[in-house]
């Protein structure tokens, strides 16, 4: 392992958000963030360095949040980023994309990926008052200032997180009450979550293997089942198979994560039966190739395992703590058993393995 580079490096650039999404495991109605005054940055020098002492593996880079546009130096940091010849994606509730268009052009990220969950009233339903608007009009004027400037970049990608408020107008949305034109690719998550059950298999398996007592991060996705259970699995179904016939009709690339393959397995993973979808993988590859730095400095190897830092790159440099004992301490965990929190993510889903050629051997 010594001498890898991590393939995969995402930066929390702050934990500051301008809206209250209420699905959200952050600042949504029970989010980890609300509990406490969480609104730090990244400090600006560091991420300089993380990025000047990995380039040279030539990673993908993200931003993430809180939201990223609050952050004020992100547009130095795209620059630095595309100048040393790696790609940077990262994802933004779209509300500062028309007040940051001109800077998001200059700087040129390969993609920026806006939440959208569906028409005016269920978007913003989930989202806040006026915020569809917002978004709409952004990506208008992103997209004008491109044409007239010659401009490819950034390109424009759309998720939708599929919840129980917007589960019947998935389709409806994208081929009625939405200009695909617009954008570039389009991404459909199914909304992550934790049962309480499993939260408390992770906190006891957490102080078990590497004495840390409690997640506060991983509160933020606990859900009951029971507020799944009026989702039309099989409608669901439907509708992704008429969304993936009328994308390819467009040529809009379209992405499902997880990839779950009928109302069977849908049904599972809105029963907490991960284990029995289709796409269920044993182990992940992500402690192997992916690191991520929050906005505290804590350095970890996914975005749903904040709870279990590695070092912190205000005291430690980043690879010293990548090349260290208590990441291959995780790395061995993993490779035994997943944790609880891995079945939610969507990374793990992603199969970064076969993007990058990676092999445990």
């Amino acid at each position: 392992m010594k001498g890898l580079l991590p393939k995969w490096i995402v930066f929390q650039l702050t934990k500051r958000c301008n809206l209250k999404c209420k699905m959200c495991y952050e600042w949504g109605q029970h989010g980890s963030y609300t509990k406490e005054d969480r609104k730090s940055d990244l400090d600006f020098k560091v991420i300089e360095k993380i990025i000047d002492s990995t380039s040279k593996g030539n990673p993908k880079y993200e931003f993430f949040g809180g939201e990223p546009l609050l952050y004020p130096g992100i547009f130095e940091l795209i620059k630095q980023i595309r100048n040393s010849g790696c790609n940077i994606d990262f994802p933004t509730n779209g509300t500062l994309v028309e007040k940051y268009k001109k800077e998001l052009i200059e700087s040129g990220p390969n993609c920026i990926w806006i939440s959208v969950d569906g028409a005016r009233e269920i978007n913003d339903q989930q989202r806040g008052t006026g915020v569809f608007n917002k978004v709409i009009k952004g990506i208008q004027s992103l997209n004008d200032l491109k044409t007239s400037l010659n401009k490819n970049f950034p390109k424009i990608g759309i998720t939708y997180i599929i919840t129980k408020h917007n589960h019947k107008h998935i389709a409806n949305f994208f081929i009625n009450e939405f200009n695909v034109d617009q954008i570039d690719f389009i991404n459909i998550e199914f909304q992550r979550y934790l049962t309480i059950q499993e939260y408390n298999n992770y906190v006891a398996r957490l102080k078990t293997d590497f004495n840390i007592c409690e997640a506060v991060s991983a509160k933020g996705y606990i859900q009951k089942i029971d507020d799944f259970a009026k989702i039309d699995f099989q409608d669901v179904e439907d509708q992704l198979t008429v969304l993936k016939k009328f994308c390819k009709s467009k040529n809009v690339p379209l992405n499902i994560t997880p990839g779950l393959k009928n109302a069977e397995d849908i049904q599972k993973y809105f029963s907490a039966k991960w284990d029995e979808t289709s796409v269920w993988k044993k182990t992940c590859v992500l402690p192997w190739v992916h690191v991520e730095i929050s906005a505290n400095g804590d350095v970890t190897t996914c975005p749903t395992i904040y709870d279990m830092p590695l070092g912190n790159v205000y005291e430690s440099n980043i690879l010293d703590i990548w090349y260290g004992e208590r990441i291959k301490n995780i790395r061995k965990s993993v490779k035994k058993n997943l944790f609880p929190v891995c079945y939610i993510c969507c990374r793990h889903y992603q199969e970064p393995m076969k993007q990058i050629g990676f092999s445990y051997e």
